[in-house]
């Protein structure tokens, strides 16, 4: 059965104002996602700017997200299983940033099972509203 893969992107915002933007691509068997950290805010708008791919110093940004670095890679697949890699080395500073990190990761697998319209864990398929 060959599916349409659709494209969803979305942020996720952290105490510190900042994030990350979160691109899912995929069928409802199967969802990569690349993990963006938004490294500023450009005003007036607060569009996020990324890491330049292949960034040397914290001032290489770029507001478009084709030209940004991951930080995370991976898919989670319709039974349940995550993998991922980390492209980037996050900078996390103090527990509450750790946390902030852990909750993301984990969001990001939730998000995907929704978008497979799956309970998490499971390979079953369940409603979402």
């Amino acid at each position: 059965m060959n599916q349409e893969k659709k494209t969803l992107i979305e942020e996720y915002r952290t105490s510190n104002g900042f994030g990350y933007k979160v691109v899912f691509t995929g069928d409802d068997t199967w969802q990569d996602f690349e993990v963006y950290e938004i490294a500023s805010l450009l005003s007036p708008e607060n569009t996020p700017e990324f890491f330049r791919r292949g960034y040397t110093e914290s001032e290489d940004l770029t507001p478009d997200i084709k030209d940004a670095q991951v930080q995370i890679g991976g898919h989670v697949k319709w039974d349940g299983c995550m993998e991922f890699d980390m492209q980037d080395t996050p900078d996390l500073c103090g527990r509450n940033q750790v946390r902030e990190f852990g909750n993301m990761l984990s969001d990001v697998y939730a998000r995907a099972m929704a978008i497979m319209g799956r309970a998490e864990g499971c390979g079953c398929k369940r409603e979402i509203s």
